[in-house]
């Protein structure tokens, strides 16, 4: 292994881990800098709660190990890792109130009272929670009880903290509002900071890295705006970006897919050079660059036939779901289309994305 107990941050090295007589992760390595927030995203059961629970102790690493701050704590008990998690569903004390739970950690490893109530009454304010410190949790909103949970985690000056669903017990009418409001805590730790979610919106929103796991393993990572532009494969482009990724050719003339079935013409895209001969490329197609006509006489140039598959009407638009030469692609468009409607579908100009066959 290398030598990063010279590394700031949070770094997992060729981490493996069996749990319950199962391969949960695979050799996962990655490195947050400190202060920095990395989300950890994948479908159920891909391994990140798993890592999660690892890093925080509660689990122990198969192989490979976790250093923090240049401390190897691989072997290092829980209680010894000096680290802030918030459980999925809270898990605050129901006898205790709002002041006790989040004195809760500090009184354990010993704090002076004097300065128990002072780091109490700071976390009170931050997260305004002041007016209602003698309450019990029975008596708080899911988005109050969330904001107790992340002060008590807070309260002991973590090196890192550790998110495990943060917003997935709360309402969606409250998730953006309390999104906003834990990014706003989360850019005054100097902790690593660590979050678990299956939401891409929280993770894109929330994070300066985002780790894209499938099947225990590490997909890609990298800041939002790389995973979004370049996503290094289909599972990403779907899971992170609600796109599809399609194998193309880029030629002198455009790009064709499908087969050569569909022949989109450069001036389609906008930062596409074209090339001497024929090369292999992606065709990166999201939701809101594919433009739909229907029930015109004459198909528009660059267009390729499709069915509808599936139609939901979301507010301004709809969301179709297309057959398009066997593949199922998501389009959202202001044209009112049914289920069992013919489509022709084109690229809408500048939103067409073609990747290298080997980029990301």
């Amino acid at each position: 292994m290398n030598d990063v107990t010279n590394t700031g941050g949070l770094v997992i090295e060729g981490l493996s881990v069996d749990y319950d007589g199962t391969r949960a992760v695979e050799e996962l390595n990655l490195h947050v800098p400190d202060g920095a927030t990395l989300a950890i995203v994948g479908p159920s059961g891909c391994g990140k709660s798993t890592v999660l629970r690892t890093i925080a102790g509660l689990i122990g690493a198969s192989e490979g190990r976790v250093v923090l701050g240049g401390r190897d704590l691989t072997g290092v008990p829980a209680s010894k890792r000096n680290i802030g998690l918030v459980p999925q569903h809270y898990a605050l004390f129901p006898h205790l109130s709002v002041r006790g739970n989040i004195e809760y950690g500090l009184k354990a490893r010993g704090v002076p009272a004097a300065q128990r109530r002072s780091r109490v009454d700071e976390l009170l304010e931050f997260t305004e929670l002041g007016a209602l410190e003698r309450r019990k949790p029975a008596q708080l909103s899911g988005g109050q009880r969330q904001r107790v949970a992340l002060a008590r985690a807070m309260a002991i000056n973590p090196d890192v903290l550790l998110l495990d669903e943060p917003l997935a017990a709360l309402d969606p009418q409250l998730r953006g509002g309390m999104r906003r409001q834990m990014l706003t805590l989360l850019d005054a730790t100097t902790s690593v900071n660590v979050i678990v979610t299956h939401d891409r919106q929280e993770a894109l929103a929330m994070a300066d890295l985002v780790a894209v796991m499938r099947a225990g393993r590490l997909v890609q990572i990298g800041a939002p705006r790389e995973l979004w532009a370049r996503p290094a494969d289909a599972f990403v482009a779907d899971f992170l970006c609600d796109a599809a990724l399609i194998d193309a050719v880029l030629t002198p003339e455009g790009v064709q897919a499908l087969e050569g079935r569909w022949r989109i013409p450069s001036s389609t895209f906008d930062d596409v050079t074209p090339p001497a001969g024929d090369q292999p490329a992606r065709l990166l197609l999201r939701p809101t660059a594919l433009a739909l006509s229907h029930g015109q006489p004459d198909p528009p140039a660059g267009s390729i036939e499709a069915h509808v598959r599936q139609a939901e009407f979301v507010g301004e638009s709809t969301l179709a779901q297309l057959d398009l030469a066997g593949r199922t692609i998501s389009a959202q468009t202001p044209v009112p289309v049914a289920a069992g409607d013919v489509v022709h579908v084109t690229i809408a100009q500048r939103r067409g994305v073609v990747l290298g066959e080997k980029e990301a």
